[in-house]
């Protein structure tokens, strides 16, 4: 069979060419184009646009050598979408499981915060997927961005579209404006999440290389290490379970969350080296929050206890209030933190 053949329907159009040799059982150039119109027609759960597969196969049937090239300019899973997307390959058919391997690349992830999607730019993917008619399995594939290396284990499900997503990664001395360095690792779970978009859980850590922040400095007398349960929704909010601050002068435990703004809200408790037992709550940008702090008892010469302050961010620092009782009787108090 020698020739051409163009397949069209609402979701995608093929078009074909080359030589299947029956009598010999082989395949002699036969090139493939698939334009998806409805990519969630060939991946389920999924969307994109101009998305097209090229595929180039020659040789025996069961070992023919193919050539892959896959090109989108936008492909979203959820509300994560990747733009300028490529994919290429090249090898041999087997029985199933067929090696395939890949290299991907996308220049931006969108629908993750800029934060995130900044980390995440001119993203790469690397390494040999494990191909059934049933399911796509990658292990040990190279991630690297940007600012973040790692690695990560694909599953796809083709019959129903659910995947299963695990990256470890580390962002290697990672500026934070106002904050400083810090260094993070992470261990994260991507899969769908019921009624649509999707869900990540894990664990991460995050270790200060450098502090500039001097009010923060002034607490910790040292370098500070993070580290929580994360997990984050179809919403885009960040809640961090099991949170644990440890530092040479402060140590604290508590819970939070990062909003879609890149806000954050933590309660915690814990110790000061200097003022004894606290707790705190801290709400807004993490290099210039609003905290409400409560000492029980900061200073035992001057007989303070359930001291209570607030203090608002302003551009020279803080302004704060607080109350309390000492020797002298309840006191109130006001000032700046410059």
């Amino acid at each position: 069979l020698a020739g051409t053949l163009d397949l069209d329907s609402a979701a995608m159009r093929m078009e074909s060419s080359g030589t299947i040799d029956l009598g010999k059982s082989m395949f002699r150039n036969v090139q493939l184009r698939v334009k998806l119109r409805k990519v969630a027609a060939l991946f389920p759960g999924t969307d994109g646009r101009g998305f097209e597969i090229r595929t180039v196969l020659d040789g025996p049937f069961k070992t023919a050598r193919f050539d892959y090239r896959i090109d989108a300019q936008r492909f979203a899973v959820g509300d994560t979408g990747f733009e300028d997307v490529h994919a290429a390959g090249k090898g041999r058919l087997s029985d199933p499981p067929v090696d395939v391997p890949m290299t991907l690349t996308a220049r931006r992830v969108t629908g993750v915060g800029d934060v995130a999607g900044g980390i995440l730019r001119n993203l790469s993917l690397s390494g040999v997927l494990k191909v059934t008619g049933d399911a796509i399995t990658g292990n040990g594939l190279r991630l690297k961005s940007d600012k973040l290396t790692g690695t990560m284990m694909l599953f796809v499900d083709l019959k129903t579209g659910r995947f299963q997503v695990t990256m470890t990664g580390g962002l290697h001395r990672y500026l934070i404006p106002g904050l400083g360095i810090v260094e993070v690792d992470t261990d994260l779970t991507a899969q769908p999440a019921p009624g649509g978009g999707i869900r990540l859980v894990g664990r991460g850590a995050a270790r200060m290389l450098r502090l500039d922040n001097g009010f923060f400095r002034s607490l910790t007398q040292g370098l500070p290490r993070v580290t929580a349960d994360l997990e984050r929704g179809p919403d885009m909010v960040l809640h961090m379970s099991n949170l644990v601050l440890t530092s040479p002068a402060l140590t604290l435990r508590g819970k939070g969350y990062r909003r879609r703004d890149g806000t954050f809200h933590i309660e915690a408790v814990g110790n000061q080296a200097s003022y004894g037992p606290l707790t705190m709550v801290l709400d807004g940008k993490i290099d210039h929050p609003t905290l409400d702090l409560r000492f029980a008892h900061p200073n035992a010469a001057m007989g303070l206890k359930d001291v209570v302050t607030h203090l608002d961010p302003t551009d020279q620092g803080f302004a704060f209030t607080g109350d309390g009782r000492s020797r002298l009787g309840p006191f109130t108090i006001g000032g700046d933190i410059l």
